[in-house]
This record gives C-alpha cells, structure tokens and sequence, in this order.
C-alpha cells in the first residue's frame, strides 16, 4: 500500500471508529486483514444502504413476506460481515418475526432499525471523503 492509500486508509478507520455501531476489528478479520477490500466493501455497502432501506420499507409495506424476509437477511449478513454487529443482531430478530409473520413486532421494531441504518448511512459519508481512491 503507498502512502497516500495508506494515509487514506487511516483516516477511513480513525472515521470509522468514531461510529459506535461498528467495529472495525471484527470487519477487517471478514477479509483476512486486507484493507483495501474492506474500505471497497463498506464503500460499496454505504452507497446500496438508502436503497436496500427504501426496498425494505416497501416490502413491509406490501406484506411480501418472502421478499421481507430475504432482504433482511441480506442486511443482516450484511451488517455482520462488515463488523457492525449491533445492528446485525437487531436485523436477526426482525427477520425472524418476518419468517413467523410478526406483522406487529415487524411493524414495530423496523422504523427503529431503518431509523439507525440510515443514520448509519450518514455517519459513514464522512469515513470517505475521498471515494474511490483505493482500488
């Protein structure tokens, strides 16, 4: 890693964990320590999370289950491999009261994690001022 990645890399994780939700340890060790790969992961994870809320918030909306349920289960996933393992817990109950149709722990418990993902979202643009620059 040059320097400059280097210097890019730091300042990635001094942002990252000035976030309580996330811990960057249990992250890195998800891609063998290599840190360009999880600075393009959470890079890339930052830039789907809007998204990935949005179409949640529709599926719990309509009530596909089904859908609910797989989209959660890639949040969740999602947020455990990146070391962001409090909201991935939270993503686990609520996936499995989708599985049983919980439609009031659902309706309930998802504006809470929504809330602290998109919150997420927003603490995570300032860890990259400097998108795309490791590759």
């Amino acid at each position: 890693m040059e320097a400059k990645e280097k210097e890019i890399f730091d300042n990635f994780v001094k942002a990252l964990k000035g976030i309580p939700d996330i811990n960057v340890e249990a992250g890195l060790s998800h891609f063998s320590g290599i840190e360009n790969i999880y600075y393009q992961e959470v890079s890339l994870f930052r830039k789907k999370l809007v998204a990935e809320c949005d179409k949640m918030s529709a599926l719990l909306e309509c009530k596909d289950w089904k859908s609910f349920v797989v989209a959660v289960h890639s949040m969740k996933t999602s947020l455990a491999t990146l070391g962001m393992i409090t909201l991935s817990n939270m993503a686990a109950k609520l996936e499995a009261a989708a599985r049983n149709e919980n439609i009031d722990y659902c309706s309930e418990h998802f504006p809470i994690l929504n809330k602290n993902l998109l919150s997420l979202h927003e603490q995570l643009s300032i860890a990259f001022p400097d998108e795309g620059v490791l590759q």
